[in-house]
């Protein structure tokens, strides 16, 4: 099974209709490092010219990129992908506390598209400093874990102490499952 087989089992269909804010658009071209050109080249293939952080673009665009960058680099790079995305997050100010960043995850990921229904983050708490975090994004496993690692080490000053695991228990887009859970702990 190649990189890009295993890139289908973990998308979602998405309505075309879906866009994402070109600030979320810019974190394949930061993530790829020394690489921009690349990214920037997989970007216009699919009709992403021009970016511009404060500009919608088609999700669907932006989904066959990352495919594209899934089968030609490999999961890893969407997991740095994915590490650019809390920068690129609203958050409201003074908000410092990572469990409250947690339960805004949704708010922000919706703040950042718009259109058909493009899936949720859901944050529950399972003790004073965990929870379970259940994405049914389009977005593959690896950029999810690196949005959510980010986002962690953002919100938690003492991020040596934070942990976040795939719950091998649940269902999983790479095992052909409609979401994936992490457990979150700090």
């Amino acid at each position: 099974m190649g990189r890009g087989r295993t890139w289908e089992l973990q998308h979602r269909t998405v309505d075309p209709s879906a866009e994402v804010l070109g600030g979320i658009v810019t974190s394949i071209v930061k993530a790829m490092g020394a690489f921009q050109g690349i990214a920037r080249g997989l970007l216009a293939e699919r009709g992403i010219t021009e970016l511009r952080e404060h500009d919608w673009y088609p999700l669907p665009a932006f989904l066959a990129c990352l495919d594209a960058v899934a089968e030609k680099v490999g999961p890893k790079t969407l997991y740095q992908v994915g590490r650019q995305i809390p920068a690129q997050a609203f958050y409201p100010p003074g908000m410092e506390d990572l469990g409250e960043a947690l339960e805004a995850l949704d708010d922000a990921y919706r703040a950042v598209h718009r259109g058909a229904d493009v899936g949720h983050y859901r944050f529950t708490w399972t003790g004073t400093r965990s929870g379970r975090m259940v994405a049914t994004t389009p977005y593959p496993c690896d950029f999810d874990l690196g949005v959510l690692e980010s986002l962690s080490q953002r919100f938690e000053p003492d991020s040596a102490h934070v942990h976040v695991v795939p719950d091998e228990s649940a269902p999983c887009r790479k095992r052909g499952g409609d979401s994936c859970s992490y457990r979150v702990t700090w």
